[in-house]
């Protein structure tokens, strides 16, 4: 991305992956910043309305039927409520052996 810098573009990314201490979760933008996650990001423009709906019914102990779910719901909420927002929603599972 460096190589692009100055043309108007920007990148949000979600990075996922195991290691020794188990499931993570990082946000890396196109300056370079890393951000560790808690439990969770929402990156773009429709992230708020995405925060909504995670921030009403994300819990600490949820299955992992109940996170997709959840997942799934805050990404619709966010592309139905912003016009700029995509309207895929992709979600993977990542196991400590890989993807599930």
């Amino acid at each position: 991305m460096w190589s692009y810098r100055g043309y108007g573009l920007s990148m949000g990314t979600m990075v996922a992956g195991w290691d020794k201490k188990g499931p993570q979760l990082f946000y890396v933008d196109d300056n370079g910043v890393r951000l560790k996650a808690e439990w969770g990001f929402s990156v773009g423009s429709g992230s708020t309305f995405a925060y909504g709906i995670l921030d009403s019914h994300y819990n600490y102990d949820m299955d992992v039927e109940a996170a997709i779910k959840l997942g799934r719901r805050a990404i619709f909420h966010a592309t139905h409520r912003d016009a700029a927002s995509g309207g895929f929603i992709n979600v993977y599972h990542i196991k400590e052996n890989g993807l599930g």
